[in-house]
């Protein structure tokens, strides 16, 4: 599942800078939520490693993460104080996606990276 790695990545840097940035201008366009990930790519070739990597449960949890991150940034961009919600709630799942990755054997990265996430998330909230 090393597709998912750029995006938890990009989340854990992106998001404290975003939470300090002015809202954009109105005339700016604001990125909409969808399923591709930060560097352009979808999360399916992940799906060749197979085993646990693919079980549904755990690449559903995944999947969460990579939408909750991104509806916290858009939260965030479009300068509403209500993202504090959606912070909350991304930090919550990436700690759960890091507890489900420890039980995946060779997701240390991804471990890291999702309680890095998380604490990003934390102290956006």
């Amino acid at each position: 599942m090393r597709v998912l790695l750029p995006t938890l990545i990009v989340a854990a840097s992106v998001l404290p800078a975003l939470a300090q940035e002015p809202p954009p201008q109105p005339t700016r366009s604001i990125p909409t939520g969808s399923s591709t990930l930060a560097d352009g790519s979808t999360p399916a070739p992940g799906l060749e490693a197979g085993g646990q990597h693919t079980e549904p449960s755990h690449f559903r949890l995944m999947m969460a993460c990579a939408e909750i991150c991104q509806t916290s940034a858009n939260m965030m961009l479009i300068g509403t104080d209500l993202h504090s919600l959606t912070c909350n709630a991304c930090a919550q799942i990436y700690e759960q996606c890091a507890q489900d990755c420890e039980r995946v054997s060779g997701m240390e990265e991804c471990v890291q990276a999702c309680r890095k996430c998380a604490e990003s998330c934390r102290s956006m909230a």
